[in-house]
């Protein structure tokens, strides 16, 4: 691998990054005003603003998310012209299908939202095929290879929800019945674990990432199987396989843990840093997993059992607690040090630690008044840590030469 870049500004698609990440940060900026306002109950919303709600996260947020770690991840060496060309290409196609596609939900159930979702599943089928033609340009790593399982899981995913689009707008059986439950259930474990381990392990090691090992390859491997398990299971009511996507998925949660084992106990939570954000994903992830091990034998494998309580707390977990925090490793890691504003970063550290906490007990104890405190807490944690990163990445990104804010550098293998 070439050598890394000494800063963010440095690095050759810094600018479709940031435009990604801005962008990002727009449409998440209307996700969290709605579960604000849902969670203190000031606004009854209807099904359609919820999906909008929900999709705008997923895709608005963290998909856009995702493609500006890809391009961060894969982009950094041998880049041309051409290939820069095509990553502006990519960007303007994300930052406008996929927040249209997830703003559709709100207003239409019909052609529209089907179109859209077609033109959302090209562009990640873009970033997909564009990722894997850059392998030969990259040191592989293991965050490296959980994108790649990831993007693909998403593809698939993505096809679910498109034929779900389509049936709803015309009326056709395009598949099973358990497309429904199968959409999510595919994109929580065989897309966002991935991710969240990845990006968990990138933060940790301040970018400086060891070439992939056998290990590495174990623990993308469990979470990938895990995921297309649990959509076959769900797809085709195959209640035995759901327990055994958990567990596959909890085996590669500990393998990471095991792996990253030193790097969390050097962890230095009351310093301002992105490695306390990618511990707090990597816990989340592990508790997550833990809470979908439970469900998965309290229900015998048939999920659609499980109250919806149950299923908000394990998403927000995940949306929040993992791949939000995840996410902001990356913005850590491309601000400037001198417009962090530390003393506010602790406030958005730790609201939003105590927001998704507080969120996910009012969920499972059904206490509504830990929901009207728990909810604003985290929504406005969430909104201060954008407008922070939005201000540093819009004053010229990040400054230092720390690990963490250089292309990711594969040392040697442990």
């Amino acid at each position: 691998m070439s050598a890394a870049a000494t800063s963010p500004g440095s690095h050759p698609l810094y600018g479709p990054v940031t435009a990604l990440l801005l962008a990002g940060m727009l449409v998440f900026i209307y996700t969290v005003g709605i579960g604000i306002l849902n969670g203190v109950d000031a606004v009854d919303f209807d099904r359609q603003v919820l999906l909008s709600h929900v999709h705008s996260g997923t895709l608005g947020w963290i998909t856009i998310g995702v493609f500006a770690a890809s391009l961060w991840l894969f982009g950094a060496n041998d880049t041309t012209e051409k290939m820069k060309r095509s990553v502006r290409v990519h960007t303007i196609m994300a930052i406008v299908t996929l927040p249209l596609f997830a703003v559709s939900f709100a207003f239409t159930s019909g052609t529209v939202r089907a179109v859209l979702g077609l033109l959302a599943l090209l562009t990640i089928l873009a970033f997909t095929a564009w990722a894997f033609r850059r392998i030969r340009s990259v040191e592989m790593t293991a965050p490296h290879l959980g994108f790649l399982a990831a993007l693909v899981t998403s593809v698939t995913g993505g096809l679910i929800g498109v034929l779900l689009a389509a049936e709803i707008a015309q009326g056709w059986n395009l598949g099973p019945d358990g497309m429904t439950g199968a959409h999510p259930a595919t994109m929580v474990v065989g897309f966002l674990t991935p991710i969240g381990m990845a990006l968990g392990e990138w933060g940790l090691r301040r970018g400086n990432l060891e070439r992939l090992t056998t290990g590495g390859k174990v623990q993308v491997a469990f979470p990938f199987v895990g995921g297309v398990l649990l959509m076959f299971g769900v797809l085709f009511d195959i209640t035995p396989l759901p327990p055994i996507a958990a567990l596959l998925n909890l085996v590669g949660i500990i393998i990471l843990f095991v792996r990253m084992r030193r790097e969390l106990l050097g962890v230095r939570w009351l310093r301002p840093s992105l490695t306390r954000y990618a511990a707090v994903a990597s816990i989340a992830l592990l508790l997550s997993t833990i809470f979908l091990n439970v469900l998965a034998a309290r229900y015998e494998g048939d999920l659609d059992q499980a109250t919806r309580s149950e299923i908000l707390a394990l998403d927000h977990t995940m949306f929040i607690g993992v791949l939000t925090m995840a996410l902001f490793v990356l913005l850590h890691a491309l601000s400037s040090a001198d417009a962090r504003f530390p003393k506010l970063d602790h406030v958005v550290f730790f609201g939003i630690i105590i927001g998704i906490v507080g969120f996910v007990v009012a969920q499972l104890a059904d206490a509504t008044p830990v929901m009207h405190s728990s909810t604003p807490i985290m929504g406005l944690s969430i909104l201060l840590g954008m407008a922070l990163s939005a201000y540093s990445l819009l004053s010229g990104g990040a400054h230092e030469t720390t690990g963490a804010s250089r292309a990711p550098q594969p040392t040697g293998a442990r």
